[in-house]
């Protein structure tokens, strides 16, 4: 399945890149995860291929699209740590774990997009009402 995603996933690994040289490095792993999410959304198919790149472990001849996303992730992540943005546990296949589940969760809805950047905004901003 990788050669179906091959040139997006190969687009987000570069955005990951690029917002690593960001000031802001919370909201550069934010965006980041919000644009996995977004190309999850529209991609039918991407995120069920990241639950089987995870399960089954990549092939070894060739990067899994989840290993790929994983190794992009991961300069965000520890820098969003380093800057205290971010729990210091938390690691990138969990980040990317709960973008894949919340793109599952909402396939069906009317606004998948809408419903699912809402869940990300729950799970990242939390419970707590705003001020």
């Amino acid at each position: 399945m990788y050669a179906v995603f091959h040139h997006r996933i190969n687009g987000l690994c570069a955005r990951a890149a690029e917002l690593a040289h960001e000031k802001d490095h919370g909201r550069a792993l934010l965006t980041f995860l919000e644009n996995v999410l977004d190309y999850c959304v529209d991609a039918r198919g991407l995120a069920i291929t990241l639950v089987l790149d995870n399960s089954e472990g990549g092939n070894g001849a060739e990067k899994s699209c989840s290993r790929e996303l994983d190794e992009a992730a991961q300069p965000l992540v520890s820098k969003a740590i380093r800057a205290g943005a971010v729990r210091t546990d938390v690691t990138a296949a969990e980040l990317l774990a709960l973008i894949v589940g919340i793109a599952l969760s909402t396939e069906s809805s009317r606004d998948p997009r809408g419903a699912a950047r809402r869940l990300l905004t729950l799970a990242t901003v939390g419970l707590l009402p705003r001020d």
